[in-house]
């Protein structure tokens, strides 16, 4: 006799769908209460009267484990990348019992360093103004024109906290690298707001960088090269297609 055949759904694929429809439900409900908080003077600027956007930023803070007003607080859009601040990432990991301390901090360089809960390997972090300067962070003066650098899209070629607050943009680099080391899990990938405004992003081409020393200190030559990857905030090659850059502004 034949017996007769049970296809049973592969566990992947059930979870799967069993969190786009868990998705979908918390989606609804952080809808209805965008549409109630989002025109209230509690809403940060740039979600105030955009309840979409709103339930959105909601929905991708239930992920960190972040309640609906932290998550309005906290989280960024970035060149269509969420992002969350430096502090605001220092602030989750510690919350999960993870350890993050500031070991020296000056407008010249910042170190800080992280600890895993219930680990005994000490993770560190320097960045110096030479370093960020070299990673194309810091605005520089083009020697041909004795103006600030300019980039493709006529914008400030780099980051102008940087000149006008180092000591807060060095500590939102090396205090975001320790929690990305120390706890991957809690950030789930998310990379700083600091982070994401610092980088170039171009549309369908790869920002190539060198670096040479000329008269007066060091200076980016940026060469496009079509066809080719872009980088993430990390460093990784990502998909091109990365949306232009807007106004970059300061932390």
């Amino acid at each position: 006799n034949e017996h007769p055949v049970v296809l049973t759904p592969m566990p992947a694929v059930a979870s799967g769908a069993a969190r786009i429809r868990e998705a979908a439900e918390v989606m609804t409900l952080c809808k209805q209460l965008a549409d109630a908080v989002c025109n209230t003077g509690m809403m940060p600027k740039h979600l105030r009267g955009r309840p979409e956007e709103t339930a959105a930023v909601m929905l991708y803070g239930a992920t960190l484990d972040l309640d609906p007003m932290q998550s309005v607080r906290s989280i960024y859009e970035v060149h269509g990348q969420p992002g969350l601040y430096a502090r605001s990432m220092v602030a989750l990991v510690m919350g999960r019992g993870h350890e993050v301390w500031t070991v020296e901090t000056s407008d010249e360089s910042v170190t800080v360093a992280g600890r895993r809960r219930g680990s005994q390997n000490v993770e560190h972090s320097t960045w110096t103004i030479e370093r960020a300067t070299k990673a194309g962070y810091v605005p520089i003066v083009d020697p041909d024109t004795g103006e600030f650098r300019l980039n493709k899209w006529g914008k400030l070629d780099g980051n102008e906290k940087y000149l006008t607050d180092p000591q807060s943009m060095l500590y939102a680099k090396a205090a975001s690298e320790v929690c990305r080391k120390i706890a991957p899990d809690v950030l789930a990938g998310v990379y700083a707001v600091e982070d994401l405004q610092s980088e170039r992003w171009v549309d369908s081409e790869v920002v190539s960088v060198q670096r040479n020393q000329p008269t007066g200190g060091l200076a980016a030559i940026v060469s496009i090269e079509q066809g080719g990857q872009a980088k993430t905030p990390g460093g990784e090659a990502a998909s091109a297609g990365a949306s232009p850059p807007g106004q970059t502004t300061g932390a």
